[in-house]
């Protein structure tokens, strides 16, 4: 009894078995099985109607997002016509495709399958050309520059600004309904700047302005010091077309003007010195001492300023004191000095007398007497020829060139010294006899310190 019940129950199991796989075979040749996808669309159980419909409603469903900097604007499947081509045939392909036999086991292949998209190019360019963002009047980028004002560098971001190269977002539009994207985004579309904060001529004009401001100049000579630094350096600058950084050597000029003459030059001022008698003698004048170089001190600060150097250094001088100011109050213990009143020339060395000479110097009685004050021996020369005076000499050292004054030998006169100079002295010279002024070039040098004194 048992058995036959097993063989009963056996038999049951088999005709269900066949009628289940008779059922599935039939609906495989009608239906699309478990696990088709086509096109994102899920076709699993549907019918050829079925599946055309759902995929026919999806791409009814499409719409693109068009981002731009003003706002999001879409273009719809229906606006222009969008369809699939010779969808009815590709779907009973792929149903005609399926294993019917094994529809049990059937893993449906739909990779690479895929559906091709028609819509109307014109009604397309009609929905590109309505968009708001193809059709505003926008405003143009800005770029970034660089703002200097007293002392503060800072960079102005650039304005990006909403003209759009429309024929660029159009490309971009047409790309993407073609490749079915959802959304397209027109940021690289837009017109850019010129110029950004990132861009080397920005970071460049910038970068020259904080190197000059960073400038830390010590200009000394010992006795007084100028600082040149950003509180100094930041009136100088001043920005220039092409993003370029320049110096005003004007102002440069007049701050040296200013500041370093009072500071460092000596020229004229007063001095307190033993003379070659050991005597005090305070007198001012003359053209001895410190002189800056104007044009020169601006050229080298405008080099160092631009470098943004920081050193410490002496100013550019023309001329400068033979000695510090406590050796003899910058004239030192080598000098030459004449006595108008003794009509007598000395010349010192190392503190020592080594030279003495009668002399004639301006007359007194036609008002050419020979200036006081320190003075400086500019050159030396032979065998010269003076034009004014059309007088020929054999030595000439000149300390005044501005006037026209200095040493020389007078072969005209036949004594020196006494009270000559008083009536009959020298157009402002110091003459001296032919031998003595030969002594004198033999022992100086161009720069020595000379003192004319009453």
């Amino acid at each position: 009894m048992r058995r036959k019940l097993i063989v009963i129950v056996t038999a049951i199991a088999a005709a269900i078995l066949v009628i289940v796989y008779l059922a599935g075979y039939i609906r495989s040749t009608k239906y699309f099985v478990q696990g088709t996808v086509l096109a994102d669309t899920d076709l699993s159980g549907k019918s050829l109607a079925g599946g055309q419909e759902a995929l026919t409603d999806r791409l009814g469903a499409y719409r693109l997002e068009i981002v731009g900097r003003d706002g999001t604007e879409t273009i719809t499947a229906d606006e222009i016509h969008m369809v699939y081509v010779d969808l009815q045939e590709t779907l009973a392909d792929l149903l005609d495709s399926q294993d019917n036999k094994f529809w049990f086991l059937d893993e449906p292949e739909t990779e690479g399958l895929s559906l091709e998209v028609a819509y109307d190019e014109q009604e397309l360019q009609n929905a590109i050309s309505e968009l708001d963002c193809m059709n505003l009047v926008g405003t143009e980028p800005e770029d970034a520059y660089v703002e200097y004002e007293d002392g503060n560098c800072r960079i102005v971001p650039e304005k990006l600004g909403n003209i759009l190269e429309k024929e660029k977002a159009k490309e971009h539009i047409e790309e993407a309904v073609m490749l079915l994207k959802t959304q397209v985004s027109l940021e690289e579309d837009y017109l850019p700047p010129a110029y950004t904060t990132e861009s080397e001529e920005i970071q460049s004009q910038a970068g020259q302005v904080n190197k000059m401001l960073s400038t830390e100049l010590t200009i000394t000579n010992g006795r007084k010091t100028e600082v040149i630094d950003k509180e100094v350096v930041k009136d100088f600058i001043y920005l220039v077309e092409d993003y370029g950084v320049e110096l005003d050597s004007e102002k440069i000029r007049v701050y040296v003007n200013q500041h370093f003459d009072p500071a460092f030059d000596t020229v004229g001022r007063e001095r307190t010195v033993r003379d070659a008698l050991g005597e005090t003698v305070t007198m001012s004048g003359g053209n001895y001492g410190t002189l800056i170089d104007t044009l020169g001190e601006v050229d080298q600060l405008i080099k160092e300023i631009k470098a943004g150097k920081k050193l410490t250094r002496e100013p550019v001088c023309k001329t400068t004191d033979a000695a510090s100011d406590d050796e003899n109050d910058g004239v030192g213990d080598t000098f030459v000095e004449v006595c108008l009143s003794q009509q007598t020339l000395w010349l010192v060395e190392s503190g020592e007398v080594v030279f003495t000479s009668p002399v004639v110097t301006g007359s007194v009685a036609t008002n050419h007497q020979t200036p006081t004050g320190f003075y400086y021996v500019s050159f030396k020369t032979t065998e010269y020829l003076m034009q004014e005076y059309n007088s020929f000499v054999h030595y000439w050292m000149p300390y005044d060139q501005v006037e026209g004054i200095g040493f020389h030998d007078a072969t005209w006169r036949s004594s020196f010294g006494s009270n000559i100079y008083l009536r009959s002295g020298s157009h402002g010279c110091v003459n001296m006899p032919l031998d003595s002024a030969r002594q004198l070039y033999e022992k100086i040098d161009a720069g020595i310190p000379v003192i004319i004194r009453d």
